[in-house]
């Protein structure tokens, strides 16, 4: 991805999380409801991870660390905190880390971090789990998301997971789409299976193909 390009995404969303972080974050919300958007975070969590069969069987939250790309303002992050013995964040924007480092001040089990788009502080071979929820969808070029996986694949235990959700429908946004804030490059399942080649990773469940929300679980 071109310099301009990363510095653009950063710029984009300081911006926005400045105009309305919690209506950029989980757009479902059409209303700003204080109450409405933390039990969204606290649903999320329950239906993405909590109800997963097969991350609860191949992980012990208990015990498990967890990397959060994309966190936001710390929708999510609040209740990953709850459930997992240690809790790595990483957003682009560091006026939403500062907002979620403000919110989530009583909890001792996060770490905090800004990346750059591309890459992030988490050490090598230190997380059980990345996850990542209405973030990939918004990346602008695959070569984005390429870098990004790389990052996963490298912060990753060996064994160890990763839960990503992907756009596998195209979003239209006319000819200056790249500059829309929804704006994503879209995934086939070919183009998951080459990636996963490309980075040496299992995939373990693909759903939602064709979808706005697809979901692929990779194993290290």
């Amino acid at each position: 991805m071109s310099n301009f390009i990363k510095f653009f995404q950063k710029i984009k969303w300081d911006i926005l999380a400045r105009i309305n972080p919690d209506y950029y974050i989980n757009s479902k919300l059409a209303e700003k409801d204080g109450n409405k958007y933390k039990e969204s975070g606290r649903d999320d969590v329950h239906k993405f991870i909590l109800q997963d069969d097969l991350l609860k069987s191949m992980i012990d939250f208990r015990e498990a660390t967890v990397l959060e790309i994309g966190c936001g303002n710390g929708r999510m992050t609040e209740f990953l905190a709850g459930i997992f013995k240690n809790v790595y964040v990483v957003d682009i924007s560091s006026r939403m880390i500062e907002l979620a480092e403000s919110r989530l001040a009583h909890l001792k089990n996060i770490n905090f971090f800004v990346g750059d788009g591309l890459h992030c502080a988490v050490p090598g071979n230190a997380v059980d789990l990345v996850f990542s929820y209405i973030v990939f969808q918004h990346f602008p070029t695959m070569g984005m998301v390429l870098e990004n996986m790389g990052e996963v694949k490298r912060v990753l235990k060996p064994g160890g997971l990763a839960k990503i959700q992907f756009r596998g429908k195209p979003a239209f946004g006319g000819v200056f789409r790249i500059f829309k804030w929804y704006y994503g490059v879209y995934l086939t399942k070919e183009k998951v299976l080459d990636l996963a080649r490309k980075l040496d990773l299992q995939i373990l469940s693909i759903s939602g193909e064709k979808t706005k929300e697809m979901w692929v679980i990779f194993k290290r």
